[in-house]
């Protein structure tokens, strides 16, 4: 069973998902899937893997999205934020495989949201917006893939107009 774990600081302020007291093939509790429009949403499990940031689980999607603009969202439940700073830890798609990773913040419903996505096979990071279902681009630039088996991502929220 996947249990959510808050780092010991402000309750309810701070929290930290590590996957590692689930069982692998689980669903993560306290997340749920959605998905922009009528696409079905993603389906993700605990996975059991040997380079795991913290031994032994970590989080995957188990479902591809059916087309290239498609977005399965993962949510995390009872959680809102204001201000929002996130990290989380990327691992690149299977060679030749496709697919971005990524944060979404200022979530009003799957219709209405930001996203920060890295797709770490084609080298971009994009922030977009998505309004009454249709994405726009606010802003793009290059990454550089490390030679390392695990990428951080993190998000700040100060101010979007």
């Amino acid at each position: 069973m996947a249990r959510v774990q808050p780092v010991q600081t402000v309750p309810d302020q701070f929290k930290k998902w590590t996957f590692d007291r689930e069982e692998p093939g689980e669903s993560p509790i306290g997340l749920s899937t959605g998905a922009l429009g009528t696409r079905p949403t993603g389906s993700w499990k605990i996975k059991a893997h040997p380079q795991a940031p913290s031994a032994p689980n970590i989080l995957v999607q188990a479902t591809p999205c059916p087309d290239p603009n498609c977005y399965q969202i993962l949510l995390a439940e009872g959680l809102t934020y204001e201000y929002l700073d996130l990290t989380v830890l990327l691992r690149p798609t299977a060679e030749g495989g496709q697919g971005s990773g990524g944060v979404v913040f200022g979530l009003k419903d799957p219709k209405n949201f930001y996203a920060v996505l890295v797709d770490l096979t084609a080298g971009t990071l994009e922030v977009i917006r998505v309004l009454d279902g249709k994405d726009t681009v606010l802003g793009r630039a290059p990454v550089r893939r490390k030679q390392a088996p695990w990428h951080s991502l993190r998000v700040q929220r100060n101010t979007i107009i």
